[in-house]
């Protein structure tokens, strides 16, 4: 057992002492001996300890006043029997002490009794003793003696308080000592993003009637932190001053009643409850005391001791000058106690501004690292969390902790050999989840696994639809412990969330079993189903959906690598990453893994469609890569399975030779116009296709007729695409210009406006939408009237910068701004063409740095003339 603070601070006294008196080492001895023995009594140990405690301040004092007169040994010759007396007395306790931490725990347990009434006998021996020695004015701080002697006194403890405070207040040292010095631990220095907690819970305790608060939260939301940081404030400290104790309810012996350990912890040694309780109330009756139970669940949480910790709340409780804050893990508060209202709600992580200064006061990482922003999401701001990242950071950088993040999770989060829950998250978390209250329903830690695989959580009343049928009929149970623990919550949103430490710890040391994935799988595979088909449907710019897309995700990455449902795995996959292809939304990263499982599986078809799904990336410029030899391995596997090829051919178009392309599109044409009834959108891209390559090959008038035709398939189509009709306009466009019907092509571009916005819309969810559509737009800007091209500009510029298109954006800007300066504005027309310059010199790109020079000049000239004729 490591030694405690008692007997170091005892030890360093005996090393002090030096050449001092004989007398003062040994009490400073016997001291220690006394400190070590109460450290290895196993029952009746909170009061064991407390005696010791009260022990070692009392020979503390004695022992420096004897070392400090030692020169004068005729002052000490008139005192030798006083001073033996007293060596006497606490020989004599350390004797009964070494003696009892020897033997068994079943003679312990024999002899309980009439050795708590030993330790009184031995209190009040030590007591006499010492009172002699102050009596005969040989010990001059006397305060420091008798704050250590009321320790011992039980039904005279408030006078004994009294006492000390009177003498206290007429003397001052710097040996004295107040009652609760040693109690409390200091003010917490790192401590940012609680200040309307913490302005809460000091209202609570000084505003009116002494308050009873709980602080309720999850593992490492730093409950003790708030607490002890209001028993520091000066309002606090004004109203309650040298009453203020703190007492850490996670020491307390687990045999022994609540209210024993909280007498003890304040030095009150009694050998019956009632006693205890009697002596308490005498001691906190009379000026106003705050008291916190520091893990109160510590007492509370076992079904055995709830009823006799509820009934030492409700004795606290009743005395009505006692402030009482107690910290407790979860959700639930104890019975029996008018709580102050308002309740303090639950403590939440921190918000990111909160963590990052949290972070930054212990590490000097660089504010503006990508990495540390993105360990901060991943630990989702939980103060512990972000502590222990912190301390790692002063040692390792934040792009070696994602990397070990990403192979270690939570068990890297631990300083110091990780040995305790303020050390260790992992530690702290498994205290929340072998607590009896979890203990006690067997399916919380089942449904914890599995709402441990989602990001956000599922709402609520889609729980029913993705338990096995064991854990249906008791998912209402198990959800009520995990929320009564803080190790789930349910959100605003009516979501059931589970913290990323939290999750990540489960995924690691508590994977879902096969039965219970299962139905999981079933459920989110099925929603996935439901986006492809239903896709028209889908807006995604409800944070509710996207939020299913994500855990849509998550679901298929663990499936991915489970083994359980190989198949709808993929399937699930590809969905996700056509989402995200699509529309923004979804994750592309699942998508070599979904291909290596669909190939290891022998799924031929889904193979590729996985390939094809990486041309179109590569097509898209998100990836780079070979799109014409992954999609001629796409096309040798449907050959394969007698699958049709039009995917494949359409891809591809652009990428083959033009006879090729055409040849392999004529090919395909009688699959395509089989498939036209129930899929006009392949039709629509076929006809798309087929009118590039003409207008490649230089054939107009059959690309006009394409394009045409594309038209009409939109028009008679029950769901016309707007992006479809859009390109199919936008191309009869282009033609017109080539022919040089410049006033139809400006009649075209100007039917095309309303869908150019609505497929600029679309384009902020986008990403591998082709870049000449954005281009296109640019250009459509330059030609017609001021009135269409600035909204028109001004719904393409976030686009680009949200992709980081420079060309297409320095182009777009350079174009904006002559429009701006022809509405005088001034001001914004001449930061739009610095931007743009800005971004010409980036790229050096002189042609474009000319432009954009020239219309600053244009801009410079105007607004000269237009002042002038102001003045004038």
């Amino acid at each position: 057992m490591p030694p405690t603070q008692e007997s170091v601070a005892t030890t360093g006294a005996i090393a002090d002492t030096g050449n001092g008196s004989e007398e003062a080492s040994k009490l400073l001895i016997l001291a220690a001996g006394i400190v070590h023995s109460a450290e290895n009594v196993r029952l009746n140990r909170d009061n064991t300890i407390a005696f010791s405690r009260r022990v070692n301040e009392l020979v503390v004092t004695i022992a420096t006043e004897l070392q400090e007169r030692d020169a004068s040994k005729a002052a000490l010759s008139l005192l030798e029997g006083e001073v033996r007396n007293f060596e006497r007395a606490i020989k004599a306790a350390h004797d009964d002490l070494v003696t009892r931490s020897k033997g068994s725990y079943v003679s312990q347990l024999l002899h309980r009794e009439a050795d708590a009434k030993k330790l009184l006998t031995h209190g009040e021996n030590i007591h006499q003793a010492c009172n002699t020695i102050i009596a005969a004015g040989y010990v001059r701080h006397s305060q420091s003696a008798k704050a250590a002697l009321q320790q011992f006194e039980n039904s005279r403890a408030l006078e004994a308080l009294e006492a000390h405070q009177a003498d206290v207040a007429q003397h001052t040292s710097s040996n004295s000592r107040t009652t609760s010095s040693l109690n409390i631990p200091p003010r917490p220095q790192i401590f940012f993003g609680r200040a309307a907690e913490l302005s809460a819970l000091q209202s609570l305790l000084v505003a009116g009637p002494a308050g009873r608060v709980a602080v309720l939260g999850g593992p490492g939301m730093g409950k003790t932190s708030l607490a002890v940081t209001a028993l520091h404030s000066d309002d606090v400290v004004a109203r309650y001053g040298n009453r203020r104790f703190f007492i850490p309810c996670d020491a307390a012996e687990e045999r022994n009643h609540c209210v024993f350990h909280i007498a003890a912890t304040l030095g009150i040694i009694a050998a019956k409850r009632q006693d205890a309780e009697k002596a308490l109330l005498t001691f906190l009756s009379s000026v106003p005391t705050l008291i916190v139970l520091d893990n109160f669940e510590s007492v509370w949480e076992s079904l055995d001791r709830r009823l006799d910790a509820e009934r030492t709340l409700q004795l606290l409780a009743s005395v009505e000058s006692l402030a009482l804050i107690i910290t407790m893990r979860g959700t639930e508060l104890p019975d029996g106690v008018v709580w102050t209202k308002p309740l303090l709600r639950p403590l939440q992580p921190l918000q990111p501004e909160a963590s990052l200064q949290t972070f930054m006061a212990i590490s000097d990482n660089p504010q503006d690292d990508h990495s540390l922003s993105v360990l901060l999401k991943l630990v989702e701001n939980v103060p512990l969390a972000v502590t222990l990242l912190a301390n790692l950071a002063q040692v390792e950088s934040c792009d070696l902790m994602l990397r070990r993040w990403n192979s270690e999770k939570t068990a890297m989060l631990q300083r110091g050999g990780g040995t305790s829950k303020l050390t260790s998250l992992d530690i702290s978390i498994s205290i929340s989840i072998q607590s009896p209250r979890m203990q006690s329903e067997a399916t919380a830690l089942q449904l914890l696994s599995i709402l441990s695989l989602l990001k956000h959580g599922p709402i609520e009343t889609d729980l029913g639809l993705m338990t096995s049928d064991a854990l249906l009929s008791r998912h209402t149970i198990a959800l009520s412990a995990l929320l009564r623990t803080a190790l789930c919550q349910r959100m605003r949103t009516g979501r059931i969330h589970v913290l990323s430490p939290i999750r990540q710890f489960m995924l690691e040391n508590h994977p879902i079993s096969e039965g219970l994935a299962r139905p999981v799988y079933a459920h989110y595979f099925s929603v996935a189903d439901l986006f492809q088909k239903e896709k028209r449907f889908l807006d995604l710019s409800n944070p509710s959906l996207l939020a299913e897309v994500d855990d849509v995700c998550t679901v298929v990455h663990h499936a991915l690598h489970s083994g359980y449902e190989p198949r709808s795995a993929v399937e699930g996959a590809i969905t996700t990453v056509r989402l995200w292809f699509n529309d923004g939304v979804g994750s592309p990263d699942v998508l070599p893994d979904a291909q290596i499982l669909a190939q290891a599986e022998g799924f031929d078809d889904l193979t590729a469609n996985c390939l094809v799904i990486q041309a179109r990336m590569i097509l898209g410029r998100v990836l780079p890569g070979d799109a014409l030899a992954l999609l001629c391995q796409a096309r040798t596997l449907y050959e394969k399975i007698g699958d049709v090829i039009i995917d494949t051919t359409l891809h591809s178009a652009d990428l083959l030779p033009l006879n090729t392309a055409l040849a392999s599109f004529e090919q395909i044409r009688p699959l395509v116009q089989s498939h036209s009834s129930k899929s006009p959108a392949l039709l629509s891209r076929f006809v798309i296709g087929l009118g590039n390559l003409y207008m490649r090959s230089g054939r107009n008038q059959d690309a006009r007729t394409c394009f045409h035709e594309l038209l009409a398939i939109q028009r008679h189509s029950p769901n016309p695409s707007p992006r479809a009709t859009a390109m199919a306009m936008y191309k009869l466009a282009g033609l017109e210009v080539d022919a040089g019907h410049l006033h139809t092509a400006t009649q075209r571009l100007h039917e095309l406006i309303e869908l150019l916005y609505l497929v600029a819309a679309a384009m902020n969810r986008k990403i591998g939408w082709p870049v000449e559509i954005v281009r296109a737009l640019c250009g459509f800007a330059r030609v017609i009237e001021d009135s269409a091209a600035k909204p028109l500009l001004a719904s393409i510029l976030l686009l680009l910068r949200l992709w980081g298109l420079r060309p297409l954006l320095a182009d777009a800007l350079v174009t904006f701004g002559p429009i701006l300066q022809r509405q005088r504005n001034f001001e914004r027309a001449e930061a739009r063409l610095k931007e743009a310059l800005s971004h010409y010199e980036v790229m050096r790109n002189s042609r474009g740095s000319t432009r954009a020079r020239i219309a600053l000049e244009s801009l410079k000239a105007d607004r000269l003339a237009e002042e002038t004729v102001t003045v004038a």
